[in-house]
């Protein structure tokens, strides 16, 4: 007897093909070709692994590989983020194992604030280098007229005495 072993959902070891025909006449010490039932291999895990590993990794077990990109704001590119069958699953030889891998894409910038006003201020002051109270001693460039209510910090410096509204006068 000759035998072949094969990845099968059948039960280990049962016969899944012979080379005689049942019923064959045979002399004593004739070989006779079986194929028996073998385990279907596991899926190997490539969690957390780079694309390229885990696409070796699972054709040197037998399997084929589809990937798909997924597009995450931070960590690394081209990570196996997930896999289906699941590491240690059981699956038929040369079947395909899809990959979900990452691809970094950072979020865009914040937009300008929508007023274009410098924070702190209100009426709003256009951003600018520097502001004066209008009618006073300083050299602008900007002047602000007011009264300017301060809402947060002062850095143009217009509130002197720190009441909290500036250019009263």
């Amino acid at each position: 007897m000759w035998e072949n072993q094969q990845p099968s959902w059948d039960p280990v070891g049962t016969v899944l093909e012979q080379g005689t025909k049942a019923g064959t006449a045979l002399t004593v010490g004739e070989i006779v070709r079986l194929v028996v039932a073998a385990p279907m291999p596991r899926v190997p895990g490539v969690l957390g692994r780079g694309a390229d590993a885990a696409r070796a990794a699972l054709g040197s077990a037998g399997f084929k590989v589809a990937v798909v990109t997924k597009e995450v704001p931070s960590g690394t590119s081209n990570v196996v983020l997930g896999q289906t069958p699941a590491a240690t699953d059981q699956a038929a030889p040369g079947s395909v194992v899809r990959l979900v891998v990452s691809k970094v894409v950072a979020p865009p910038p914040p937009p300008p604030p929508a007023n274009n006003c410098t924070a702190g201020y209100r009426p709003c002051l256009a951003p600018a280098y520097d502001y004066d109270c209008a009618g006073g001693s300083g050299d602008g460039p900007g002047y602000a007229y007011g009264p300017i209510y301060i809402t947060g910090s002062d850095p143009y410096g217009l509130d002197n005495d720190g009441d909290g509204v500036a250019c009263e006068s």
